[in-house]
């Protein structure tokens, strides 16, 4: 059933199967309804894939560092070399387009933080603008094929919907939005440590770990100290203080909002229960609870390690041990080398502790 439901929501399975399905039911029924909506949903993967090379192209020029990118299936990922390499997505959450890129600086100025991270954020509303003024200059050229033409219209359409919905400052997380606040210098302070989360090199030590407890304490909602909050569990976990990690995960649940979203809570409460796990306690019936709501949108390395959790609880030792070998094959593909390291670290102690 885990397999069928992973090649089912698979971003592969979205980009060929289904749209193929559409077009033999196209040609099935010469239903020129269905060729349009193929079209668009064709276009609207490929505006998509422009919008977050935009991007990266954008965060190269400014000196920052890929983290990765992913639209459909295409997933980019810098290797240790700093080269980037092409591979699959496999997780149907990214396949909407996803991208971030870091300073590799660990002392960042207001200055440096606007002078990089604008112009990454411009680039990908960009890319479509100039997408939309290929897509006019192509439209210049006599077009005798009716399909065409209009795919061409489509296509300018689908941009002009990226360019408006991404570069105009709605709600907090528009291209446009975070460009307004990098200009006002508003949340400075989240940006930066944005900035340290996703760069591997920054390492926390027992000053600026006391220093994030004490902001931690001090923010009252979950989205302005998210970041700092797993890094502190990434850096008890890796150092076996289970307990200190937990009262960090019950501080994050503290401060949860009807904002944040079930995607989020569901999250926290995966991590307190991989960590009762991990450390020998018993999961709660809440988090057991909240554990049956992991699903593949978190990706294949939660969904079988909360498979893995409920079996454990259920005494269900062979599906656990499946479930934990699979868990532990996709790891890598977490994009978070923070939380990558969190799952990793409790995977081993948990096939240590069974094998003891």
């Amino acid at each position: 059933m885990l397999k069928f439901k992973q090649l089912s929501l698979h971003p592969l399975a979205f980009t060929t199967v289904y749209p193929l399905i559409a077009w033999l039911l196209f040609e099935w029924t010469k239903d020129s309804t269905l060729f349009v909506i193929l079209i668009c949903y064709v276009l609207g993967l490929v505006c998509i894939t422009i919008h977050e090379l935009g991007h990266v192209l954008a965060s190269y020029v400014a000196g920052m560092k890929l983290h990765f990118m992913s639209a459909g299936p295409l997933l980019l990922l810098p290797n240790k070399q700093g080269k980037i390499k092409v591979s699959m997505n496999s997780d149907l959450s990214m396949m909407l387009g996803m991208q971030s890129s870091y300073i590799p600086s660990t002392t960042l100025s207001d200055k440096e933080l606007q002078q990089k991270m604008i112009p990454t954020y411009l680039g990908g509303p960009l890319a479509n603008l100039l997408a939309i003024a290929a897509g006019f200059l192509i439209r210049l050229i006599p077009i005798e094929n009716v399909w065409l033409w209009d795919t061409t219209s489509y296509f300018i359409i689908i941009n002009m919907a990226l360019l408006f919905g991404t570069a105009l400052p709605f709600g907090s997380y528009t291209d446009g939005a975070n460009v307004s606040q990098l200009i006002r210098r508003k949340n400075m302070s989240l940006y930066r440590e944005y900035n340290l989360y996703l760069n591997p090199d920054y390492k926390l030590n027992a000053q600026t770990t006391n220093d994030f407890e004490q902001r931690l304490s001090n923010i009252p909602q979950l989205s302005q100290c998210y970041n700092i909050g797993i890094m502190l569990i990434q850096y008890h976990t890796l150092h076996s203080n289970y307990e200190h990690s937990l009262r960090i995960i019950d501080q994050l649940i503290s401060k949860l909002t009807k904002g944040d979203g079930l995607i989020m809570e569901n999250l926290l409460y995966f991590y307190r229960g991989l960590l009762l796990w991990t450390s020998k306690q018993d999961i709660d019936q809440d988090t057991l609870m909240r554990l049956n709501n992991i699903d593949y949108a978190y990706g294949r390395t939660f969904c079988y390690l909360a498979k893995s959790m409920i079996d454990a609880t259920k005494g269900k030792q062979a599906y656990n041990h499946q479930h934990l070998e699979a868990a532990k094959q996709s790891v890598h593909k977490i994009m978070d080398h923070r939380q990558e390291d969190i799952v990793s670290y409790c995977i081993q102690s948990v096939q240590n502790e069974m094998c003891a």
